[in-house]
């Protein structure tokens, strides 16, 4: 029998035992958790990178194409701020749809693969209520080939919404209707790229910038309508139609090289052209002016069916200083035009008329020699040659 005041020692021993399991499981309980923590960063390791797109989705992150991929419906959309690396990789369709369509917002890149097979490539998304100009987009690197077009950098027809300034940098363009399409006051530049057997090479109805591009076998190189572009150290190679201007657009075109084709240049209905530094080789005609204006400065024109032909009155041109060899003619005026203005040309050795150009405001020094047809010029007088 216990009496008050004393203590059952089974009792203090069951509850020493009760306390050190207490203590043990509050022990084991961050080593528990440690171990739970360890499994999970075995599980998903930080900046595990984003899984192969799928077709029809929007890309919130910057990703990685890991295998080509191929749509039957649309393509995929880039939220701002996004870069969609190919990685070498293909992004085909099946004729209809866009294969990347950018926000109008933020910064955004596709780089480094082939898009083909799309109603359009690449395209601003216009989707939403804004008008502006959104953040950039990088084409860098990247292939379109045979779609209807290729990348289309317009803002919303009409408008001037949804305009994003694009910079295209060592990419290629072929087999496509059209290569780079340009409206509504999109503004591309175009750096070291390709533009090869497109029915149209590159469309502007805006504003384009062109540096060390090449374009080649295309029906037109570059078409220029109700826009402008400036060109410069470019190359352009057996295209139909190498540039075509119309329409009152204004084209710029420096240290750039033009051969083979049916018409290098053409300024039709209102154009005006600014030429200096350029060669024209081999073409059925160098320059073609319609109905166009246009000043040409220190080209030479080599080789040509016709060197420049002036087709019709309308439109004011000068010529100045530029050098005409072995042509079947050198300067043709069929126009009587006496806006055609001549200064400082040398012209040799063309088959056929040295300077036709009957009605034409001579600001003198220009000389013709060894021509097939007599006399050397007509409607302006040639001083006799120095050599």
């Amino acid at each position: 029998m216990l009496h008050r005041g004393h203590h059952d020692p089974r009792a203090r021993a069951d509850v020493r035992s009760k306390g050190e399991a207490m203590r043990l499981s509050v022990l084991a309980v961050p080593a528990v958790l440690a171990s739970a923590a360890l499994v999970a960063v075995l599980a998903a390791p930080a900046g595990a990178a984003p899984p192969q797109p799928v077709c029809g989705t929007t890309l919130s992150v910057s990703t990685s194409l890991r295998s080509d991929l191929t749509c039957t419906g649309p393509g995929l959309t880039l939220a701002p701020g996004v870069t969609l690396n190919l990685r070498g990789h293909t992004l085909s369709g099946s004729g209809t749809g866009t294969g990347v369509s950018v926000s109008a917002f933020g910064a955004t890149t596709v780089t480094n693969g082939t898009i083909t097979g799309w109603s359009t490539g690449v395209a601003t998304s216009l989707d939403g209520e804004w008008e502006g100009v959104g953040g950039p987009l990088t084409v860098r690197k990247v292939t379109f080939r045979d779609n209807r077009w290729g990348l289309d950098t317009s803002g919303e027809s009409g408008t001037g919404a949804f305009v994003k300034p694009t910079t295209v940098v060592r990419s290629t363009f072929d087999h496509n209707n059209a290569g780079l399409v340009s409206a509504w006051f999109s503004a591309p530049v175009i750096d070291r790229s390709t533009f090869t057997d497109n029915t149209i090479g590159l469309w502007s109805n805006a504003d384009a910038t062109v540096d060390r591009s090449r374009f080649e076998r295309n029906d037109e190189g570059m078409k220029v309508y109700e826009g402008g572009a400036t060109v410069s150290r470019s190359r352009f190679v057996d295209n139909t139609l190498g540039v075509t201007v119309t329409a009152v657009s204004g084209v710029t075109i420096t240290d750039s090289r033009f051969s083979g084709g049916d018409v290098a240049l053409t300024g039709a209905w209102e154009a005006s052209l600014d030429v200096s530094g350029t060669a024209f080789v081999a073409s059925g005609t160098g320059v073609l002016m319609d109905h166009g204006s246009g000043t040409f400065d220190q080209n030479t024109f080599t080789s040509n069916g016709v060197g420049f032909r002036q087709a019709s009155p309308d439109g004011y041109t000068v010529l100045r200083d530029n050098v005409f060899r072995l042509n079947g003619d050198g300067i043709l005026s069929d126009a009587g035009d006496p806006d055609l203005q001549l200064g400082g040309n040398t012209v040799r050795r063309s088959s056929g008329w040295g300077i036709y150009a009957p009605g034409a405001v001579d600001l003198g020094g220009n000389t013709a020699r060894r021509n097939g047809n007599e006399p050397q010029c007509v409607g302006v007088v040639c001083a006799a040659p120095t050599s």
